[in-house]
C-alpha cells in the first residue's frame, strides 16, 4: 500500500521580488529535500519560469510547493494558479520562440524539459493551473 505525506508552502507572486523569494525557497526545500546540485537547478530553472510566467502574464497568482512522500519516493511539487487571462492556444504556447509578451518564447518548453512530469489546464478568461514534479 502506497503511503503518502504531503507538506505544502504557498507564495503569492504579485512582485519581481516574490519571483526571487520563490526561487529561493523552491531552491532551498530541493536541497533539504536531498536532490543532487544538477536536479536543484532543474527544479530552480522550472519554478523561476513558473513565478515569472504568473507575475507576466497574470498579473499575480499562487506558487504552491509540495513535498510528498509516495511509496518511499520524495517528490518535489510546484503549482502554479492564477485567474488571469488564460492561454487561448495551448499548442502554439509550446510553439518554439512564440510569446505574447515580446520574450524568447521558450519558456514553457524549457519547463518540460527539466521536470518529470508537467502538466496544464488553461482556458481564455479562466486562468491557468499547472503542474510540475521532479521525483527524487
Amino acid at each position: 500500500m502506497a503511503r503518502l505525506g504531503v507538506i505544502t508552502i504557498e507564495y503569492k507572486i504579485v512582485t519581481k521580488l516574490d519571483v526571487l523569494s520563490a526561487r529561493n525557497a523552491a531552491k532551498h526545500l530541493a536541497e533539504e529535500m536531498g536532490f543532487s546540485k544538477v536536479d536543484t537547478a532543474k527544479i530552480d530553472l522550472a519554478v523561476s519560469e513558473l513565478a515569472h510566467n504568473l507575475f507576466l502574464h497574470a498579473e499575480q497568482g499562487k506558487l504552491k510547493f509540495n513535498k510528498r512522500l509516495f511509496s518511499g519516493r520524495k517528490i518535489f511539487e510546484a503549482v502554479a494558479l492564477d485567474c488571469g487571462p488564460g492561454i487561448d492556444d495551448l499548442d502554439q504556447a509550446f510553439q518554439q520562440g512564440f510569446s505574447t509578451k515580446d520574450s524568447l518564447g521558450i519558456g514553457l518548453n524549457s519547463i518540460m524539459e527539466v521536470v518529470d512530469e508537467f502538466l496544464i489546464n488553461s482556458k481564455a478568461g479562466e486562468g491557468t493551473q499547472v503542474i510540475v514534479r521532479k521525483w527524487l
